[in-house]
Order: structure tokens, then C-alpha cells, then sequence
């Protein structure tokens, strides 16, 4: 599946000149909106796609010159037989409102088949659109085959993960060739190894901010005795702790560093528990922990913060259960405080 999807890209971009009709124009257009927005439209955007009044008032303004339904109904009629709910359609509209006003024969059709030809179907290619509503305007040939062949035969990124990329990312094929580049070159700099998972990651990452952003949010980990190279380290082995906000991001360093005893740099090495609730995970694990080490129950030399990557139930097998009898309040308390939904525990040490 992934061998094919690759080959079909690499034709479709070595092909000649002249693409097919439905990859030749922009489906929708990105014109400024009109003044004077149709009562029905501002109607039918509320009673048919789901839009509040507020969302309606602003998306009619795109869509003053439709008098009839005609149109949007067999548009929403195509969505929803691609597999659209009622929310993503509401999403859909409300970013791109000029879908409505496309041809469905003569536009929506080719664009959804020729996405399908990449491998998108089903919720897949729903959830593409959803995230993502720039696949409905762009030029495939100019902008999406190219991008993906830079992915594959510039950065070395095996067939079999290009869609993934694309289902976690899709803004990073649909910019323009220079922006790609522009990302795929800062992750080189901060050291990425391209045949690394994380380089993959750092892709998804660094497409969501400007360079000068990255560099800010590196300069942040100083504040908490991280060293330049070992806050490169840690985005090295989890460029994902660039999408913490400021306010997790603290938090989690004063509990895990003021109150855990953590060393910055042990943290720098396991950037992944950064990104754990505190809540729901780090903080009663902690608590659990410590409740046995003052009992001299904790066996073994498994680190604190090892501990914290276990899944739940291996955590529970090797922590809590054997507990259970002798001290119930453990379980008691620490399975609420671990439980989405549920009121935080207690646990007494």
C-alpha cells in the first residue's frame, strides 16, 4: 500500500506538463469577501451547516451572490457521502465557506479522487479536510505531489511513514516548495539525524513556528538550569516539548525539579515527562512511590522517572496491587487521582 502510494506520487510528479482538468485550477476561490451578505444565505448556513449565528454572519459574506440552495445542498449531499459528520461539516464550512459554492461534478469530485489516489479515504480523508481546508483550493501538481517528493527522495523518509506525516501534519505539504525547504533546513540545524524518527516529529513541530518562536522557546529552559546544549539534547529526543505552553512547562520543571529532587539534566534526558499531567499522573505516581520507599517496601532500583513512563496498568501491577491488602488506602487513593473524570485521591505518606 505504502509502495504504491509512493510510486503513484513520484509518477504523478515526473509527469508531463499538461496535468489532468481537475488538478489544472484552484477549486475555490480565495477572493476578498462581498459586501452585503444574503438573508438565506446567513439562513441556510444556521439551519443546514450547523453554524452559529455569529460564525454565519461572518462565513455569508463570502457567499452573498447564492439565492438559492441548489448548490450548497448538493455540495453538503457530497460531504456527507465522503464520510462528513454534522461537526466536521460545521468545521469545513466555517473555515472555507466558498465549498458551498463549488461544482461538485467538475471540482469537488476530482479533488476528493485524486487525495483517494494518495491513499486518503474514508474518516482519513474527512479528518484531512477537517484539520486542514487549504486541500480543497490547492493546486495538487504545483504544491502537494512536489512536497511529498521532497519528503521522500530529498529527506531519505521512508514510503511507509508519508502518510502518517501527512495524517499528524498536512500544513507541511501544503505550503509552498521554499517554506518546506525553509522547515526541513532548521531541523538540520537544531541537529536532527534524518534517519530518525524524531527528525519526522521535528518536521510536524517546526512547521508550526517561526524561527524566531523556536529560539524563544529554546531560550526558555535556561530559566531552569538547563544549559543550551542540554535543552538542544532534550528537543533532540522530543521535539514536542516546543509545543508546551510556558505555564505547563512550568509546573511540571517546579514539581519534578523542587519537589521530586530532580536533576535539570536528567530531565533534559527524558523530555517526555515534561508532557505528563501532573495531576493525573506525575504527582500521584510520586505520591505512591514515596509512600513505599518510607515503608521500605519500594524493591528494585527502578527510577523515579522510568516509573513515570510505565503504562497505567504495568504501573498499577507493580506498584499498587500488591497492595492492596495490606494497604488499601493506597489503592483507594491513587486509583480516583489517576482516573480521568474522576476527584483527585489523597494519598497520605
Amino acid at each position: 500500500m505504502a509502495k504504491r502510494f509512493c510510486n503513484h506520487v513520484l509518477l504523478r510528479v515526473r509527469a508531463s506538463p499538461s496535468p489532468p482538468p481537475g488538478l489544472r485550477y484552484l477549486l475555490l476561490s480565495t477572493a476578498a469577501p462581498t459586501p452585503g451578505a444574503s438573508p438565506f444565505i446567513a439562513g441556510y448556513l444556521v439551519s443546514s451547516c450547523g453554524l452559529s449565528p455569529e460564525m454565519a454572519a461572518r462565513a455569508s459574506k463570502y457567499l452573498s451572490h447564492l439565492r438559492t440552495p441548489e448548490k450548497p445542498d448538493a455540495v453538503l449531499s457530497f460531504l456527507r457521502s465522503k464520510g462528513f459528520d454534522d461537526d466536521q461539516i460545521r468545521k469545513t464550512v466555517s473555515a472555507r465557506p466558498q465549498v458551498l459554492c463549488a461544482d461538485v461534478e467538475r471540482t469537488l469530485e476530482p479533488r476528493f479522487r485524486a487525495l483517494e489516489e494518495l491513499g486518503f479515504g474514508g474518516p482519513a480523508l474527512s479528518e484531512l479536510i477537517n484539520r486542514n481546508s487549504r486541500f480543497l483550493c490547492l493546486r495538487q501538481d504545483r504544491v502537494i505531489l512536489p512536497n511529498i517528493s521532497t519528503l521522500v527522495q530529498e529527506c531519505g523518509i521512508r514510503e511507509s511513514r508519508v502518510l502518517t506525516i501527512l495524517q499528524r501534519s498536512s500544513s507541511l505539504v501544503s505550503r509552498s516548495a521554499s517554506s518546506l525547504k525553509e522547515v526541513i533546513g532548521r531541523a538540520d540545524e537544531l541537529g536532527f539525524n534524518r534517519n530518525s524518527r524524531m527528525f519526522e516529529h521535528a518536521l510536524c513541530v517546526l512547521s508550526r513556528y517561526s524561527r524566531a518562536t523556536v529560539a524563544s522557546k529554546l531560550g526558555r529552559f535556561a530559566r531552569f538550569g538547563w544549559t543550551e546544549q542540554e535543552a538542544l539534547h532534550a528537543v533532540r529526543l522530543g521535539p514536542f516539548v516546543l509545543t508546551m505552553s510556558d505555564e505547563k512547562l512550568r509546573k511540571s520543571m517546579d514539581f519534578l525539579i523542587g519537589e521530586a529532587g530532580q536533576k535539570p539534566a536528567r530531565l533534559a534526558s527524558n523530555p517526555a515527562v515534561l508532557t505528563y499531567s501532573l495531576e493525573k499522573r506525575v504527582i500521584p505516581r510520586y505520591r505512591v512511590l514515596q509512600f513505599l520507599e518510607l515503608r521500605g517496601l519500594r524493591e528494585g532500583t527502578m527510577a523515579f522517572l522510568t516509573a513515570l513512563g510505565l503504562p497505567e496498568r504495568k504501573f498499577l501491577e507493580k506498584f499498587v496491587s500488591p497492595y492492596v491488602e495490606t494497604f488499601p488506602e493506597l489503592h483507594q487513593a491513587y486509583v480516583p487521582a489517576a482516573t480521568p473524570g474522576k476527584s483527585t485521591g489523597i494519598i497520605a505518606v
